[in-house]
């Protein structure tokens, strides 16, 4: 029997509490399909702006963005020779081409891989290798982190496109100009479990791991969220390439026929100007922008009013920073967290609930949270490691069995690594986390990755990797590190040895120096052990 938790004492699950929704039954529906089976697709939509350029104010309406989804499709088939199955790698940011791309690779049942454009060419290359991308669309200024382009089969440029020649180059205008006699569902059959997107998600114990998600993970997710959302004016303020921005922006969005502003690069004022020049309604957020919109004056200086729904997610939100960020902004009437990994889709928990909680179940879901040392589970407001199972669950990690064996149980419930509790009413709150991912601006960053970048200096003899708080990125890397005898490595060269070879958001970027780094008998770090050093050093600083 359960209670207002949704807690089957007697299975000791919980079970969502929203009504179930129905799922598609047939095996074989593309999510082009899908997705045009929607408002997007009515014809009373035609002529709606769908996808806005925020710099220029021009747009894609419904028809256009159909037609050009179609166009590109074909031309990936014919032109480009993608096939079904063949994995094609996006390396853009944001833009309005993106959508389109996205969704023109899956109506031929090609998968897409996409990747950070500030990733270096080391780990672009490391994902090329281990997705087998023989295609990749990107724009010119990023195409030399493809590296050797003889390996790829065709690079597809994305504007400016005659900066780059050669026989492996193809201009992205001439697969809008494609003219094809045969629509894309025409080409191929897919099937629900068919794999739709390759997602690399931060891990702890190494390189980042590609997540598979299916065209039927991508439709149950979108489905869900379609309950919850009206049509909108909403921005692409999140990264597309993030599982995040992809599902929300991407294809959520899009399927409602709601408007979406594409802003291509985050910077504060930019988007205050496009909330206030194109009056947009619905603001998807992560922590550090809620803080920047809070404590930076400028956002006094713009009409911000027509903002009357936010969501944030990617990382918690301390309740008195909710509380705060709604008292300034009095306008925004709807506002709630949402809890989800690549893993799930995004799913996991989301919906209205008290200020610095995710909100409940996300409907077709179960969930358990089990005790760290038993492993028995646990009743409402009980802290325990979330265990999630329902249609959003990924596939597995691509060419990784033992990985996928590790978060999956034979049970097929997907072990998150988030200590959490539910209150009495179902409400979930993270409370910390399980796995050591540093999440810096809602960004996943593996200490194990930066601890072996650093281990490959020759001053270096051993170092552990921690999340250090910082009011503005939420987590920021800290590394210990000990040095080598006679050697004199300075926290600054330490750093910037680091910066030269990650991404931005993974930049170590505070440092502090040990004689030795505590770990157990095995060889395991005592991350623990050094967060409580660092929070120490920075109480005896106060």
């Amino acid at each position: 029997m359960a209670d207002s938790s949704g807690y089957q004492e007697d299975e000791g699950v919980y079970r969502s509490s929203r009504a179930a929704i129905s799922l598609p039954a047939h095996p074989h529906q593309s999510f082009a399909a899908f997705l045009f089976s929607g408002p997007v697709g009515h014809p009373s939509n035609s002529s709606k702006p769908l996808i806005v350029d925020s710099s220029s104010g021009s747009f894609i309406s419904c028809r256009e963005f159909r037609e050009r989804v179609e166009a590109v499709a074909g031309g990936l088939w014919s032109l480009a020779g993608v096939a079904q199955g063949d994995v094609v790698l996006v390396l853009l940011g944001n833009t309005v081409h993106f959508p389109v791309i996205f969704h023109a690779a899956l109506a031929i049942g090609a998968v897409v891989t996409t990747v950070n454009p500030a990733n270096t060419a080391g780990e672009i290359d490391r994902q090329l290798r281990d997705s087998g991308a023989k295609f990749a669309v990107t724009s010119p200024e990023l195409a030399a982190k493809l590296g050797d382009p003889t390996r790829l089969s065709v690079i597809v440029l994305v504007d400016g496109e005659t900066s780059c020649h050669g026989s492996k180059f193809l201009p992205f205008r001439k697969l809008l100009e494609f003219k094809s006699g045969t629509a894309p569902e025409n080409l191929v059959r897919i099937r629900l479990s068919d794999p739709a997107a390759l997602l690399y998600s931060s891990g702890t114990t190494g390189p980042s791991k590609g997540v598979i998600l299916s065209h039927g993970n991508l439709i149950t997710s979108v489905t869900i969220l379609s309950e919850h959302e009206k049509p909108s004016v909403s921005i692409a303020l999140l990264p597309l390439f993030h599982v995040a921005g992809l599902v929300v922006s991407a294809c959520l969005v899009i399927r409602k026929a709601s408007t979406l502003i594409v802003l291509k690069k985050f910077d504060l004022v930019a988007m205050l100007e496009a909330i206030q020049r194109f009056k947009i309604t619905t603001l998807p957020l992560v922590p550090p922008i809620v803080v920047a919109l809070m404590k930076n004056p400028v956002s006094a200086k713009y009409d911000l009013s027509s903002v009357t729904v936010a969501r944030c997610g990617a990382a918690p939100l301390k309740k008195e920073i909710q509380e705060a960020f709604l008292t300034k902004f009095p306008h925004i009437q709807d506002f709630f967290q949402g809890f989800g990994m690549t893993e799930t889709t995004g799913m996991g928990a989301f919906g209205e609930g008290p200020p610095g909680s995710s909100g409940k179940l996300s409907a077709n879901h179960e969930a358990k949270v089990v005790d760290l040392t038993t492993g028995k589970p646990l009743p409402p407001n009980f802290r325990g490691e979330l265990l999630l199972r329902g249609p959003c669950i990924m596939q597995g990690y691509l060419n990784n069995p033992a990985a996928t064996l590790h978060t999956i149980d034979k049970d097929g419930w997907l072990h998150t690594g988030d200590i959490v509790f539910f209150d009495s009413n179902g409400c979930l709150f993270v409370v910390d986390r399980l796995k050591e991912l540093i999440k810096y601006k809602g960004y996943q960053v593996a200490p194990a990755e930066l601890e072996a970048v650093l281990l490959t200096h020759p001053a270096i003899v051993d170092a552990g990797v921690i999340p250090y708080p910082d009011e503005d990125a939420g987590e920021i890397p800290m590394a210990y590190i000990v040095r080598a005898a006679g050697e004199s490595l300075s926290k600054s060269d330490a750093m910037k040895f680091v910066a030269e070879q990650v991404a931005p958001h993974k930049r170590i970027r505070r440092v502090e120096f040990l004689d030795a780094i505590p770990k157990l008998p095995s060889g395991k770090i005592l991350r623990k052990d050094l967060i409580a050093l660092a929070a120490s050093d920075a109480r005896s600083k106060l």
